[in-house]
Parts: C-alpha cells; structure tokens; sequence
C-alpha cells in the first residue's frame, strides 16, 4: 500500500546509484497494477529510475541484486486480530510481541519459507532486506531453511537516537550509541555527543523520553534505554490501559488502505506528477529511515553504520551465535559488519536471552509443526503468565486443533 513512498525515496538518491531498475511483486493484480502505475508515474521523475511490476515470481527474481521482503500473511484484518484478541487475557495485543507475535509467525513463518525458497532458487547471491514482522522470527526461519544472505530492518532504533538527541539538545547526526539486542527487543547501553560519553545526562533525563513507559527510576538504575516496545514486558498494564476501548491499529489500516486506493486512482486520472498528496496518511517513515538509507550505502558502497538485524556469529557473546541480533554494523556493498561493544547490564542480559530462547523455540515449533514446542515457547513468553493461560492463548491460534506434540 505504501510502496510509492520508498519509490519516493529511491528517486532521491544521488546520480552515483543511478540506474536503478524496481520490480514489484504481488498476489493480487487489480491492486498491483494500481500500485505500479502509481510507483511508475513518481519514478517517471528521475533519469535512471524505472519501474515495473508481475505477478509471476520468477519473473520478479531474475537478475535481483536486492530483495526487499514485505509480505502480511491475512492482511489487515488478521493483523487487527493479532492486535486484539491477547487484550481478553489481560495482556496487550501486537504483531510482533506476545499472543499476538505467536499468531502472527505461525501464519506467516510457513509462506516466507517458501518465498525464501523460491528466491534461493532464481536469486541466490541477493541480499534480502526483511521488513515482514515478527522480523527476527521471521529471519531467523529464513536461516535455518535457506543460505540466504538476511538482513533485518527496522526504523525504530533510528527514531531512538534521533528521540535522545532532543533530549539533550543535540543534532541527531552528532549522536552514536551502542545498541544491543533483538527486533523490538533492544537496548541504548552507552551515548556519545561529539564523541563525548553523555549515557548518565541521558539516563537522568529518560523521563523525557516520550516512548518510555517504565518507571525513569527504573531505567535509571538498569543503566540502558529500552525499546519502546519492552513497554509490553517493563509496563504491560500501562500498554493495556492505553489500549483498552481504542481500535487495534489494523483496523484503522484496513479503512486507510481503502482510502488510499481511491486516492491512487484520483491521482492517476490526474495530472500530477509527484508522489500522491495523501500518501503521508500511512506514516511508512520506515522508507526515508531505514530502508532507503541501507540500500544507498549498499549501492554506493558507503561504508556508514546502521543499526541492523544480523545473525549473531559471536556477535553478542552472550546470545548463541545462530540468534538474529540487532546491532550497529559497517555497511557497504559487501554487506554488514557488526562493531561496537556488547556488555550489558546483568538484567538486560538476562532478559534478552529469556526472550531469545523464545523465539528460537517457536521458529522450531512452526518449521516442525510441533505442538509440543509450542506451547513451551508459549509458556516461556515474557507476556505470559503461566503453563496453563499458555495453553489456552496458543489453542486459539494453533492452525492444527492442539494435536501435534
């Protein structure tokens, strides 16, 4: 639906990337010619940016140097489901964390297996950008089922930094942070303004921070600022609160995505030649953060440091080295390289790895069809209370009735 807005970035890039030739995939004609009309019209605007669409996905493949994956098994609507039936629980819904993460991995995980196949076969020396959540489940299966080369992206921990510049009044691009952790699982451990260690001046402002939830005097004495989303484990009853009696987010999506086609077909009947005046309505600001500035730096052989989803390789010493992690890396046309330092508080530690195991189980659980697994992954959920509201939270959403253990 927001695919015009990385179109929009892509013809920002410096003439040094140029040419650059976009393929669009996608199951559903009527809405992917749309799309691409659109995508075709924004890129019409700059010399050396082309684009294209099929719905025949080796056709799509063939000759890819880069493959971004985006792909939302069920839609809106079962994004909204995920969003709303852990809330019956007493426990916040969301896409990627949670009941709600669980349902949607085992929808998803089985059909990105099999679009990891299918790029192995007709693009296997691609780098594959993954933007389909629960990302680090979903790059983690893809590891274990491909020799894909995966990278995990995501605009959160960019917002972060650009969050603690403000803070203390500093331009974002004077920031460096050390960052540790997993896809919406992560941790700031240290902060340089002008290559001066500032951590404390941050910590003592971390009320300030508007996506922390936690107690300040909490932060304060864990020593490290966490992701907005660990408001879900630091702060479940605030998150619930706020949630209770609004829409889930996919619901408010499903109806802007009718708005948007309209407004795509308006724009097309027109005779305007930018990108499409309502198409700031989704906030894909994932585009201009992340997704953009990793596939410039891999063009142009950059060599900047972004912050990335990686398989670990010892990594982070403290995770196993097949856990995907989400660090600073080197980036240029070869690929990521991670840097930094990894130490971490001894609860952040403890925390993560708890959450890791997690998710290395449920991958299990899917690719095996396990039952079993499942629930054992379900029971070691952070957000979940016990073995026995486990079962019942992972009998709503097993595709298989409970019987495979």
């Amino acid at each position: 639906m927001a695919t015009p807005e990385l179109v929009a970035v892509l013809a920002r890039f410096p003439a040094q990337v140029l040419p650059v030739d976009v393929m669009l995939h996608g199951r559903s004609p009527e809405k992917l010619e749309l799309v691409g009309r659109v995508c075709a019209r924004v890129a019409a605007q700059r010399d050396g940016l082309a684009v294209r669409w099929t719905t025949d996905l080796p056709d799509a493949l063939d000759q890819a140097g880069i493959v971004l994956l985006q792909v939302r098994v069920g839609g809106y609507r079962a994004r909204a489901y995920d969003e709303a039936f852990p809330r019956e629980f007493g426990i916040p819904g969301d896409e990627t964390l949670g009941p709600g993460g669980f349902a949607n991995a085992l929808r998803t995980v089985p059909v990105v297996a099999d679009l990891g196949a299918a790029i192995e076969r007709h693009a296997p020396d691609a780098w594959v950008l993954n933007l389909t959540n629960p990302s680090s489940v979903v790059q983690l299966a893809l590891h274990r089922t491909t020799r894909l080369r995966v990278i995990g992206l995501c605009d959160v921990p960019v917002t972060m930094q650009e969050g603690i510049a403000g803070v203390i009044g500093a331009d974002p691009g004077e920031v460096r942070v050390d960052y540790v952790g997993m896809h919406h699982f992560g941790w700031i451990t240290r902060v340089w303004h002008r290559e001066q260690e500032v951590t404390g001046e941050v910590l003592a402002r971390s009320g300030a921070l508007p996506w922390i939830h936690a107690p300040a005097e909490l932060v304060c004495a864990m020593g490290a600022i966490p992701h907005p989303y660990l408001d879900y484990v630091l702060a479940p009853a605030v998150v619930l609160q706020e949630q209770t009696g609004r829409r889930p987010r996919g619901e408010e999506l499903l109806d802007l995505e009718g708005v948007l086609l309209e407004e795509y077909r308006a724009y097309l009947a027109s005779e305007e030649t930018g990108p499409p005046s309502g198409l700031g309505q989704r906030r894909a600001i994932w585009y201009a953060k992340i997704v953009g500035p990793v596939i410039w730096a891999m063009l142009a052989d950059a060599g900047v440091v972004r912050i990335l989803g990686l398989l670990n390789h010892g990594a982070v010493p403290w995770l196993p080295d097949d856990a995907v992690v989400e660090v600073p890396a080197f980036l240029g046309a070869q690929g990521p390289r991670p840097v930094g330092r990894w130490a971490a508080p001894p609860d952040v530690v403890a925390l993560t790895q708890h959450h890791c195991a997690c998710e290395s189980l449920l991958v299990d659980a899917i690719l095996e069809r396990s039952y079993g697994k499942a629930w054992r992954a379900m029971t070691l959920n952070l957000m979940v209370r016990d073995a026995a509201q486990a079962r019942v939270l992972l009998d709503r959403i097993w595709p298989h009735g409970g019987i495979l253990l």
